[in-house]
């Protein structure tokens, strides 16, 4: 016993010294604390390690901190643990709380995906008469049920039933309409979840702001300056990444065109990540200066390894590499056909081109 709580001590020999290693148990046992000691046999502190696990206590936590997401772009904020994360994506937000050692409570990972459908409903109908008119079946696919609630505007709170052979689950969904548009507020659970706080009272305390225009433009610049590098020849290249490919390829023009090519989209992806739209026109142009570094390069790894080599160079700030996974994020959900190589998705004509 320590305290409490229920401890274990093992100890063996291993490699010619004595192990000892203490478990303690807190509550339940999916949270578990470690205490090990190693050192050689003959060791007189060895004893004293009983005493120092003896000594071992938890202490009540403080009460757990909130705070405010805010998303600018689409007017509305929400109340969260202070040990949830935001991830903003370009229609929305996914918030995913993460275990709190502090506070040391049983919890299971869980994410809360809030999606912004601008003039999804545009005749301003009942949510009730939206979902028979305008809506797809898989929202009422499988539902369990169905409860009209009010979160200051009208909502809905659906559960639907999406197990599967290996685990037993239901997607917990949330309308809720403001004006022409729809929030849509998901999340996964089992019956046995147990949560620090349940997502219901997160999402519960969704509140439409009025849009500040000043501010979500400051945000926007704060971030484009955060990113933007230097371009004093305006050539749409980065200085650095300019002095980066002509010392890398100072005998190929064409490989020089290329990755220009290549370049150009990808910057501008760092950009554009919360436009869905632009988004995928970047990664048009992208893929199509990729095709062409194929024509040029005909072995895979080759060009893989270019390409690599590049996006080091490209995403060499925590702020830039942040911004192109928010840029890829965005992707997720899209249908893309691989194409085969070919001087017809170059911006130039390499043939013409001597090295």
């Amino acid at each position: 016993k320590v305290g409490d709580f229920l401890g274990n001590i093992y100890t063996g020999d291993v490699n010619g010294k004595q192990y000892k290693r203490a478990y303690v148990i807190r509550g339940v046992q999916q949270h578990m604390y470690r205490i090990a000691v190693e050192m050689d046999k003959n060791n007189p502190w060895m004893d004293e390690f009983n005493q120092i696990i003896s000594t071992f206590k938890f202490f009540e936590p403080a009460t757990e901190k909130t705070k405010v997401y805010t998303n600018l772009q689409f007017s509305f904020e929400i109340t969260h643990p202070s040990t949830w994360r935001a991830r903003e994506l370009t229609d929305g937000v996914q918030l995913r709380n993460y275990y709190n050692p502090i506070l040391d409570k049983p919890t299971n990972p869980v994410g809360i995906r809030i999606d912004y459908m601008e003039d999804k409903n545009p005749d301003e109908l009942s949510l009730e008469e939206w979902l028979n008119v305008d809506f797809n079946t898989i929202f009422i696919s499988k539902e369990i049920s169905r409860q009209n609630i009010n979160l200051g505007n009208e909502a809905i709170r659906s559960v639907r039933d999406t197990s599967s052979q290996t685990s037993d689950k239901k997607l917990i969904s949330y309308l809720i309409k403001n004006g022409k548009d729809i929030i849509q507020a998901t999340y996964t659970t089992t019956d046995t979840a147990i949560y620090v706080k349940h997502p219901d009272e997160v999402i519960e305390t969704l509140l439409f702001v009025s849009f500040d225009q000043d501010a979500y433009s400051e945000v926007l610049d704060e971030e484009t300056q955060s990113i933007i590098g230097e371009d004093a020849d305006n050539n749409s290249v980065w200085d650095y990444i300019d002095t980066y490919i002509n010392s890398a390829y100072p005998d190929s023009e064409k490989m020089r065109a290329v990755l220009v090519q290549y370049t150009i989209p990808l910057q501008n992806a760092l950009f554009d990540w919360r436009d869905k739209d632009a988004t995928f026109k970047h990664h048009e142009d992208i893929s199509n200066a990729r095709y062409c570094l194929r024509y040029i390069v005909e072995e895979l790894d080759e060009a893989s390894d270019i390409i690599d080599n590049l996006l080091i160079e490209v995403l060499n700030t925590n702020e830039r590499g942040t911004a192109y996974f928010k840029y890829d994020a965005q992707l997720s959900g899209g249908v893309f056909t691989v194409q085969s190589p070919s001087k017809s998705y170059c911006s130039f004509d390499p043939d013409t081109m001597a090295n």
